[in-house]
């Protein structure tokens, strides 16, 4: 999973699934499409809750292992990621 988004992170998707398991946490899934089309999950962590600090804990352990930002991020319209996407990835 970690070479991959060394090298195929110019598109991602990030989705984040609300408190649906066993230990009532949110789940962050970071998916990447590679060079031949295919979607492949290359980061997820299990978060308490869905509030900008969280999302920063993620995204940080996230970008310390990619070379390079995403060109593309697709994800819903949810505040505290967008805000957590913009401080990592948007003012580097």
């Amino acid at each position: 999973m970690q070479e991959l988004s060394k090298y195929f992170n110019d598109v991602i998707v990030i989705d984040t699934t609300h408190r649906s398991n066993r230990f009532n946490m949110s789940l962050m899934d970071i998916i990447i499409i590679n060079n031949m089309g295919k979607s492949c999950t290359v980061f997820f962590a299990l978060l308490k809750n869905q509030t900008f600090e969280s999302y920063k804990w993620a995204l940080k352990h996230y970008k310390s292992k990619i070379k390079h930002n995403p060109a593309v991020i697709f994800t819903d319209d949810e505040e505290a990621l967008t805000k957590g996407m913009n401080f990592f990835f948007l003012y580097d």
